[in-house]
């Protein structure tokens, strides 16, 4: 239920997506009492369903008719949207609904016989849970009108309960005596055979049947009956096949016939896919019956001019190689790399995982490739704008302190990633002026969290350049005793902080840390590590500066400066 019969009809729906959210419910609530109404073998005007659900007539309509059948289609298909597009919690709804589990139970059926009674009228709901993920719910009254509709159907699924022991030892025994004489037939074919018989279904016949060879291998009933493959045979399967190696040496190999094999490459190729992020930016032209050949197709006015330049700076083994795009020429770029995610993802969602179609995983991984060949050609047309900015960055940043320029590009590049997956074509801004705000933001941020040196300082130049390079000038001649004093008035967390940041242990010979790795080793964020040392710093200052103007320095500057404790001439030779 995740395509619609009529064009038409599928507009219909995508403007209903745009509605407010009570607007919607009440959408889905007519939805669901039109399709009981809809007689399948009598045709509808789309004007009349149009109405029935938004209780308001258009002037200028599409004048077209569906048949009650695909009118029925379209109907749940618009329902399972709009109850994806809402976010309702199961709270919202009195009496609760109840979940795919507890209506199994209330029913008496599977979940393969919940999904076809799905597809035969019972309609759910895509509710959020308290860990605030959305599962399937049918709500009470749903449940009701369905079975109150279908009459004695449902019945049917009553007398597939669970097997007596008795039963299961009577369809064991005559299994023995018709695998005797027939003893090419298979557990599934078995199990057809058998199960009007015990009056139950093909499927709880063959897994009675499986059970019991997998508990009692020794009287099997299918000796030479080979097991599914497994999740890690399939894997395998994949990858030998992606090698090079061939269906029928594989099926020799696991003992299994050459569409076995094939089925287990798809569902590993289908697994693959599914989970791949596909996020994209919509436009409504996606949605236009000629949108594949009108953006696919595009040729913008001025085409690209690729520009070679070698970087000015040669020793640092950087070359700034791009391609100058147009603007109309990077939009739809930009356009295409959307669609053809847009495209790839709307095909995947209809995927069966159990058994995915070879010719629809094809033209998946067609359009996924196109569209990582388009990323790459944006990536590389924008290379140059990442080290011109990291450059710039780096031109304003103390040489001995910050991220060098290697990191600052490592980080540049997924920034740049990130960005081509995030900008929107249609917006006022080109791609380029949107990375450069980009960038700026995280080299900032980079740059404060990974604030470090960028060389090792030797152990004897650590109190000194730390005392020179964050301290106020009366500390600059502080001995480490002096300064072991200054740091009893901060508390623990802060003087922890200050001195790993400054490389100022016990010591005075530890190197200096970033404030990130100190943050992460007391659990905070680093800008709370970065309040503390500022804080820190603050207390210093106010008790250094107190003490410098109750013990002035003499006329000559060598004065006691009144910070340490020690008895006068203590300290005297620094």
């Amino acid at each position: 239920m995740t395509r619609f019969v009529s064009k038409p009809f599928a507009e219909f729906a995508r403007q209903l997506t745009f509605a407010p959210p009570k607007r919607r419910r009440s959408h889905l609530d007519r939805t669901e009492m039109l399709y009981w109404e809809v007689e399948p073998e009598r045709d509808y005007p789309l004007d009349f369903v149009v109405y029935r659900i938004t209780r308001y007539r258009p002037d200028t309509f599409e004048l077209s008719t569906m048949t009650g059948h695909d009118l029925r289609q379209d109907l749940l298909t618009l329902a399972d949207k709009l109850s994806a597009s809402l976010d309702e919690h199961v709270s919202d709804y009195e009496p609760p609904p109840l979940s795919l589990e507890q209506l199994q139970r209330q029913l008496n059926v599977t979940s393969k016989t919940i999904q076809r009674y799905r597809k035969q009228g019972l309609f759910g709901r895509r509710l959020i849970y308290e860990n605030n993920r959305r599962r399937l719910a049918f709500l009470p009254d749903s449940v009701a009108q369905f079975l109150a509709h279908r009459g004695g159907t449902r019945h049917d699924a009553r007398p597939f309960s669970r097997i007596d022991e008795p039963t299961q030892h009577a369809i064991i025994t005559r299994a023995r005596r018709l695998i005797a004489r027939r003893p090419e037939m298979t557990p599934f074919q078995a199990a057809r055979h058998l199960a009007p018989k015990f009056e139950r279904s093909t499927e709880a016949v063959r897994q009675l049947l499986l059970r019991h060879d997998k508990h009692d291998p020794r009287v099997a009933i299918f000796p030479r009956h080979v097991p599914p493959l497994s999740e890690k045979q399939q894997r395998v399967i994949h990858r030998a096949y992606q090698r090079g190696i061939g269906a029928g040496e594989l099926a020799k190999r696991f003992g299994k016939s050459r569409n076995s094999i094939y089925r287990a490459v798809h569902r590993r190729r289908a697994a693959a896919i599914q989970n791949l992020p596909l996020s994209y930016i919509t436009s409504p032209t996606f949605d236009l019956p000629d949108a594949a050949q009108i953006i696919l197709n595009a040729t913008p006015h001025h085409a690209p001019s690729t520009t070679s330049q070698p970087d000015d700076d040669a020793g640092n083994g950087h070359r700034e190689r791009g391609e100058r795009h147009s603007a109309a020429f990077e939009r739809a770029l930009f356009v295409q790399y959307n669609y053809l995610k847009y495209r790839a993802a709307g095909l995947r969602d209809q995927l069966d995982p159990s058994e995915p179609n070879a010719r629809d995983l094809d033209q998946i991984e067609t359009w996924l490739r196109r569209a990582l060949a388009t990323k790459l050609r944006l990536l590389r047309a924008n290379q140059k704008l990442v080290i011109s900015v990291a450059r710039k960055h780096l031109a304003t940043r103390s040489e001995e302190l910050g991220p060098s320029l290697d990191e600052l590009l490592a980080e540049g590049n997924a920034v740049l990633a990130e960005a081509v997956d995030s900008y929107d074509p249609a917006g006022r801004n080109r791609f380029e002026a949107y990375l450069g705000w980009t960038l700026m933001r995280r080299f900032a941020t980079f740059t404060r969290t990974t604030h470090r040196p960028t060389r090792p300082i030797p152990p004897a130049q650590t109190f000194e350049r730390a005392t020179a390079a964050y301290w106020p000038g009366a500390l600059n001649s502080a001995t480490p005793a002096e300064l072991t004093h200054l740091l009893t008035t901060l508390t623990d967390r802060e003087r922890f902080v200050l001195t790993r940041h400054l490389g100022l242990g016990e010591e005075y010979h530890l190197d200096p840390q970033p404030l990130a790795a100190i943050a992460a080793e007391l659990e905070l964020t680093v800008e709370r590590a970065q309040r503390l040392e500022h804080r820190a710093l603050a207390k210093v200052r106010r008790t250094a500066a107190a003490k410098h103007q109750a013990h002035p320095p003499s006329r000559d500057g060598t004065g006691d400066a009144g910070l340490s404790s020690t008895p006068k001439g203590v300290g005297d030779d620094h």
